[in-house]
């Protein structure tokens, strides 16, 4: 039986193509040492991104080139893909490109962010925003930051800011996957008012301290957080596993370049209200160099984070405590995890700020296990006395010799 002839192959394909909506996706390129106000080809590219954005449609490749760095910030705003083929913005693989400025996706969804590199640069390098709706399935994949935010007179970054806005107006369905966040100061990655975010296999190391006030400082990985302690829930379901995170400055070091008085270090950190978080099978080395116990984590619990799991996740050598989880906290599951060289605590749980309307209960310490550490594990007497439901079992505790 013989297969369909060539002629009959052509006619289907063309007759796809007349289809309603159907069309092959357009390469738009973008140079900005090229002259104004181009084309779109590879001979003669857009010489601004916002002009190739403007023309292009949903299904569309606009392709940066680099004959001269992106040195102004952009904000793009359209066009929105929900329910399309995406938009896919993405550095040549030839000439690629770098930015010393931001770049922000505004109101957009199923935008597609890959190959760029930001270097060099001050405050957000990357920023996803729900400033007026909802977004929708926006993914940064592959992309580096490089020597960003440095400069130690100006306050502390968010290097790549993933967020939605005041009033609970969220950020959706997010994929952050295989990004490089190197030599950085401030936060290297916050999600703010997210709901359903991947964030996995990312690098992110060599963090400095930065000033967040003139007493104060701060350096983290990661960073998790809602819109309120106390208003609705409007931040959940993220998800940030097979991450690397590494070689953050430490406290005493932190105080003594910037001249605050106090410094806090997190490895990935969870506060003011993101529930049903999961942190898994992350790697954490060298958090806090130094010994700094205090306000130093691998990874922390704080305020409202509601059913959170933090599991499988193996950290060494920080210079506080391993995992520890503090504030009105309800069912979060520590449990298998491995703490090596922590100068503190492995595993700390504090008070849960007792309200009636915010008890601190059910959380489960399990088959963890504490390596070549000052300290094992420290439940203080009033997170006992507010949690019944407490369990601690099957877990490895090793100290110091």
């Amino acid at each position: 039986m013989s297969g369909p002839s060539p002629t009959h192959t052509c006619a289907a394909l063309f007759g796809l193509l007349l289809l309603p909506g159907l069309s092959l996706a357009a390469v738009l390129v973008v140079d900005p040492g090229a002259p104004c106000p181009g084309l779109g080809t590879a001979a003669a590219p857009y010489c601004t991104l916002p002009t190739a954005v403007k023309v292009a449609k949903c299904g569309d490749i606009v392709r940066l080139r680099d004959r001269a760095p992106y040195t102004s910030a952009v904000i793009l705003t359209a066009p929105t893909c929900e329910g399309k083929a995406p938009l896919v913005l993405e550095g040549d693989l030839y000439q690629e490109p770098v930015w010393r400025a931001g770049l922000t996706l505004q109101d957009v969804s199923n935008w597609v962010v890959r190959g760029l590199t930001f270097s060099g640069g001050r405050g957000t390098a990357l920023l996803v925003h729900a400033k007026t709706r909802p977004t929708v399935g926006n993914q940064l994949l592959g992309n580096r930051v490089l020597d960003w935010a440095l400069d130690p007179t100006q306050l502390a970054a968010d290097v790549v800011k993933v967020t939605g806005s005041g009033g609970g107006l969220p950020v959706i369905g997010t994929v952050l996957r295989h990004n490089a966040i190197l030599n950085y100061r401030g936060t290297g990655l916050r999600l703010s008012i997210s709901q359903g975010a991947l964030v996995e296999q990312n690098d992110l190391g060599f963090g400095a301290c930065a000033r967040r006030s003139e007493t104060a400082g701060v350096v983290a990985g990661i960073k998790v957080d809602g819109w309120s302690v106390d208003g609705p829930v409007a931040a959940f379901g993220d998800v940030i596993r097979d991450n690397r995170i590494h070689d953050l400055e430490g406290r005493e070091a932190c105080r003594a370049e910037l001249g605050v008085t106090s410094a806090s270090v997190h490895g990935i950190y969870c506060d003011v209200g993101p529930s049903d978080l999961v942190v898994s099978r992350n790697m954490l080395w060298n958090i806090g160099t130094g010994v700094s116990l205090y306000e130093t984590h691998a990874i922390r619990a704080e305020a409202r984070c509601h059913r959170m799991q933090i599991v499988g996740n193996t950290v060494s050598d920080v210079g506080g405590v391993g995992l520890r989880v503090n504030g009105p906290n309800m069912d979060v599951l520590i449990a298998d995890n491995v703490v090596r060289r922590a100068a503190g605590w492995c595993v700390d749980v504090q008070e849960g700020f007792t309200k009636p309307t915010r008890p601190g209960r059910r959380r489960r310490i399990l088959r963890n296990q504490c390596l070549e550490s000052a300290h094992t594990l420290q439940v203080s007497p009033q997170a006992r006395a507010e949690d019944p439901g407490l369990r601690i079992e099957g877990n490895s505790w090793d100290t110091l010799p």
